[in-house]
């Protein structure tokens, strides 16, 4: 009839900014969260943006596919031919594409679904983190991901999502209690996570925290949270700190960390630390874990995937601070240093910036970010217990507002149960030397396309304008 059905769904016309905001920086291919690990549906994608000249779209669609500077289109177009000849039907020869720049793009898009995407500068050897603690499309594309992250730098890709049909939280970098993870959203169950911090720190770092208890229903947790501080630059790095809390009896707390299939993965001797070396450039990721009064270990992935795994066994709260650190400009190990005292983990980084050493301090108190000197009286949060079975309808995860102080009970029971949690130690990197079966299976997902990749017309990702990220990327020689 002529009429353009696409005018009237303004968010529609945003897809192909989804998919510039959460392609890599070098290109070529998108970080994987829930179900889509590929822009899928070139076409439509490729439509709007001609349609309506989007032409810093334009750019993040070539540089997605790996077209700009003289490459191929990579393996997933060519795989993707049935939207070719739609490609070509689209195309506006006289409308050309415009690099993006940090004035008329955000260095950090916020979407509705709570998930953010943040980078230091639009460049190719860029660092960029995403983190996602929110709410999916129920049933096999919302996986049990909430609080898991990416992250690429220099070129690499040093942690990643393993994409579709990972349908357990072992699969994603997420907290597990003695091997079980967060429920599967399957069928009318729709369990999620909550954002609820993502700010700019004063030393221009961004500062996220989600609360994904409500998503665990097989576990004991009766706290879960996860702060996330991520720092660019000439010495990138990504510093979570998991908040846990379950009966107060013994359990194994574990995560595992994945990684690009061809990048090189090994544990240091001393097993306080680990590195990733990626396979495009050979630059270095240091992976250090630290426990506060637990003890912390190390190991590469027990199923065989390219993987580090971090346990710690401990009756007391978990809190666990993990850095992923790139390796200095001049190749050097940045310094690090873990401290304990009342609760409160303390991380001092000392790295290299426009050729100068800068330290950076952060204090995590269980579900808090706090700075040094302004600790606050030992007391701490209790919120919203998971349920125990799977609800009919989606139950309501804890907020910010329901993070309480303890009683004055529970803390002296949690006292005599750590006589000891007052003493402070001190670690520094100059010391340093199976799937649960009450996980809801892949193969309990009703047929239907689950296990192949989001067609770009099928979701509908709402970009929200995000604060700015006021650490600018120095650039590197």
């Amino acid at each position: 009839s002529g009429v353009e059905i696409m005018d009237a769904y303004p968010q529609m016309q945003q897809m192909p900014y989804w998919y510039m905001y959460v392609t890599a920086p070098h290109g070529g291919e998108q970080a994987r969260i829930n179900q889509g690990s590929s822009m899928g549906n070139y076409a439509s994608s490729f439509y709007i943006i001609n349609r309506y000249k989007q032409s810093d779209a334009l750019w993040g669609w070539l540089h997605g596919n790996n077209v700009l500077g003289n490459r191929y289109f990579n393996s997933e177009y060519q795989g993707n031919g049935w939207s070719a000849p739609q490609v070509i039907l689209y195309e506006d020869q006289s409308f050309t594409y415009t690099e993006p720049t940090e004035e008329n793009n955000s260095l950090i898009k916020t979407f509705e679904k709570g998930l953010v995407s943040a980078r230091d500068s639009w460049d190719n050897d860029a660092a960029m983190v995403t983190f996602t603690c929110g709410y999916g499309q129920s049933g096999c594309w919302n996986h049990p991901d909430d609080n898991s992250f990416t992250f690429y730098a220099k070129g690499e890709s040093f942690i990643i999502d393993l994409g579709e049909g990972k349908l357990n939280s072992s699969d994603h970098n997420v907290l597990l209690v003695d091997g079980k993870g967060m429920h599967f959203s399957g069928g009318s169950t729709m369990v999620k996570g909550e954002l609820q911090a993502n700010m700019i720190l004063e030393d221009g770092s961004l500062y996220l925290r989600g609360n994904n208890l409500s998503s665990y229903l097989y576990t004991n947790l009766k706290a879960s949270i996860r702060h996330l501080v991520f720092g660019g630059g000439d010495t990138p790095f990504v510093l979570i700190f998991d908040y846990a809390r379950t009966d107060g009896k013994e359990h194994n707390y574990s995560t595992n960390f994945y990684t690009s299939a061809n990048n090189t993965v090994k544990v240091d001797e001393s097993g306080k630390f680990a590195t990733i070396t990626g396979s495009r450039n050979k630059e270095v990721c240091y992976v250090i874990p630290y426990a506060g009064e637990g003890n912390v270990s190390l190991h590469t992935d027990k199923a065989g995937n390219n993987a580090i795994t971090t346990e710690n066994v401990t009756s007391s709260m978990h809190l666990q601070a993990t850095l992923f650190i790139t390796a200095n400009p001049d190749g050097s190990m940045p310094q690090v240093e873990f401290s304990t005292e009342s609760k409160a983990v303390t991380v001092n980084l000392t790295r290299s910036e426009g050729g100068e050493e800068t330290t950076q301090s952060y204090v995590f108190r269980f579900g808090e970010l706090v700075s040094p000197g302004e600790m606050p009286e030992e007391t701490e949060p209790v919120t919203t217990e998971a349920p125990t079975e799977a609800p009919t309808e989606a139950p309501t995860e804890a907020t910010t507002e329901d993070i309480v102080e303890a009683t004055e009970t529970d803390a002296k029971s949690e006292t005599e149960k750590k006589a000891d949690s007052t003493a402070e130690t001190q670690v520094t990197t100059e010391d340093l030397p199976a799937e649960s079966d009450d996980e809801t299976k892949a193969d309990q997902v009703s047929s239907g396309g689950c296990n192949s990749t989001v067609g770009a017309g099928s979701v509908l990702a709402t970009a929200v304008a995000s604060a700015f990220f006021i650490g600018k990327k120095k650039k590197r020689k």
